[in-house]
């Protein structure tokens, strides 16, 4: 696969990933956090063992990565999945959703960010500019511009802090996957998405259980629950992993910073939560940020990257 491809499918799994927290949202409460993420995964498993059997890889060529990459990035995977889907079925409510949701997509500065000391990117002193640039455009949308709305935040920040430290974690450990898996696993033959997603279901299932969560099944549910399976899961992951092991990590971690504004236009069509007009300064604050960023970080790998 050129690196031109691998990059593209990277772009296509920042589409699918945007529609995970709407749908998540709507599944949660039907089936419960722990149980919907569940089933997704084991059905992103099965999926993802299918095509390998089909392609000659299967479970051993997975096996086969180095042991850090599986053991590593196979645990930030699962607490990236956990602390994901335990923001979202800890919400309140829809609105504390598009907060939980920017906080998630701190990912993207945070993954160009950490490339500097794991990855040995240079960056240029403007890089720390388009960071700050992007997350005052995040800062923007969640305090909608407003101090009144601010303290709201704060408050209920103070009330409710479990989705605020769960979106946060998910942030964090994203990023370190996206740059771990390309130190240790690279342009290795091989692909671990199976194997993370049958653990991570597991565990999901294991959690569900304990909590006693109950289910509602409707054929809205099903229907979501198979889009979730394909897209969000299967789907987005491993064109993810593929983009970030053997793409352009730089273009995808600069690209990923408009995933906030997809994600928050989905919600609030999806989960009938108003738009306010900070989205839109704050969405150009980010591509300003991810732009800069872009500019300002790179290494001899980089075909076409060069500084301000």
């Amino acid at each position: 696969m050129r690196r031109s491809q691998a990059t593209g499918l990277g772009l296509l799994a920042l589409v699918f990933w945007s529609t995970t927290i709407a749908v998540s949202r709507t599944l949660e409460e039907q089936l419960g956090p722990m149980q919907s993420a569940a089933w997704m995964y084991l059905g992103g498993a099965l999926l993802a063992l299918i095509v390998d059997s089909w392609k000659g890889d299967g479970l051993r060529a997975a096996l086969q990565l180095p042991k850090r990459y599986l053991l590593g990035c196979g645990g930030l995977f699962v607490l990236y999945t956990i602390s994901l889907y335990w923001a979202i079925g800890a919400a309140v409510d829809r609105q504390q959703i598009q907060e939980v949701t920017l906080l998630n997509y701190l990912w993207p500065g945070l993954t160009l960010a950490f490339s500097i000391p794991i990855l040995q990117k240079r960056a240029h002193p403007l890089f720390a500019v388009g960071l700050i640039c992007a997350l005052a455009g995040v800062a923007l949308v969640v305090f909608k511009g407003n101090p009144v709305a601010g303290k709201e935040v704060v408050a209920k920040l103070g009330a409710h802090p479990l989705p605020y430290v769960g979106g946060l974690m998910a942030g964090i450990s994203w990023a370190l996957f996206s740059n771990l898996s390309r130190k240790w696993a690279g342009g290795r033959p091989g692909n671990a998405a199976p194997l993370f997603f049958l653990v991570t279901g597991l565990l999901l299932g294991g959690l569900s259980v304990a909590k006693g969560e109950t289910s509602h099944w409707t054929p809205r549910v099903v229907a979501e629950l198979a889009y979730g399976m394909v897209f969000p899961t299967f789907l987005s992951f491993w064109f993810w992993e593929t983009g970030v092991r053997r793409g352009n990590i730089v273009l995808l971690g600069a690209c990923s910073n408009l995933a906030p504004l997809m994600a928050a236009l989905l919600n609030s069509w999806y989960l009938r939560v108003p738009l306010h007009w900070t989205i839109g300064v704050g969405s150009i604050l980010i591509i300003v940020g991810a732009w800069i960023s872009r500019r300002t970080l790179h290494d001899a790998g980089d075909d076409g990257v060069s500084l301000v």
